[in-house]
């Protein structure tokens, strides 16, 4: 009962889809997703310092400033892209394009310090660096309380074509 509570709320806060493929074993459900069906609350800026196996980023200030962070990722529809200002004041960009976008609830993913139960998107990607370099990459996006992006690079695989 108290899942559907915590799923209820959710979809009226429109965090999730209303409707779920299947629930596994371990109580995640995985929710019917379109190419670019993204929960609205990760959809725009967020700035942090690198994109690496895992990292953190948080919103921008009220003018839209990421102070003291180096990178800005931008999350849209069916893209992002990652810009950062290396050591050398010099602005390197890897955009990438989604090839699926999957939001499912996982009930062991972080949501606060003292809760868990959380939505994950899981999104496949290929990015192109400065370099024209493609890589498929799996990521697992989480908000937590409601302010961090936490991204977690699940298979770096370089890729030199297309």
């Amino acid at each position: 009962m108290r899942k559907l509570l915590i799923i209820s709320c959710l979809v009226l806060a429109g965090l999730v889809p209303a409707k779920a493929d299947y629930i596994d074993s371990s109580g995640i459900n995985h929710l019917t997703s379109k190419k670019n069906d993204w929960p609205q609350s990760y959809i725009g800026a967020w700035c942090g310092s690198s994109l690496d196996s895992f990292s953190t980023f948080n919103k921008p200030d009220e003018k839209g400033n990421c102070d003291g962070k180096e990178g800005r990722l931008t999350i849209e529809k069916d893209n992002l892209t990652f810009d950062q200002l290396t050591t050398s004041f010099e602005l390197t960009r890897v955009s990438c394009q989604f090839n699926s976008v999957k939001p499912r609830f996982d009930r062991k993913a972080p949501n606060s310090t003292h809760t868990e139960g959380n939505i994950v998107v899981r999104i496949k990607i290929g990015c192109e660096d400065v370099d024209d370099m493609v890589q498929k990459l799996t990521l697992d996006l989480v908000i937590y309380k409601g302010r961090d992006l936490w991204v977690y690079i699940k298979n770096p695989t370089p890729d030199h074509g297309r």
